[in-house]
């Protein structure tokens, strides 16, 4: 992913995800490292898809992001989504 997770790449976003799923169901690494900026539509994304992969016993890591984004994942309490690099 690159640009800017907002309110209306969220969609987006989501679409791609679930049509993971479908095809590849099972742990998914996100990464993150052309992204410089996600907003709550876009973290709720993310929380969405590891609740559905959470249920197939699958599990998100989200690789790649700025510090930037790691505090704002810190902050909303979702930094064990994060892999430490």
């Amino acid at each position: 992913m690159c640009g800017e997770i907002d309110f209306a790449a969220a969609p987006v976003l989501a679409d791609a995800m679930y049509q993971l799923i479908d095809l590849e169901p099972g742990d998914s690494t996100i990464d993150l490292a052309g992204v410089s900026f996600i907003a709550a539509a876009g973290l709720g994304c993310l929380v969405g898809f590891a609740n559905q992969l959470a249920n197939s016993d699958a599990k998100i890591t989200v690789v790649g992001a700025s510090d930037r984004l790691r505090r704002v994942f810190d902050i909303v309490q979702l930094g064990g989504l994060l892999k430490s690099s």
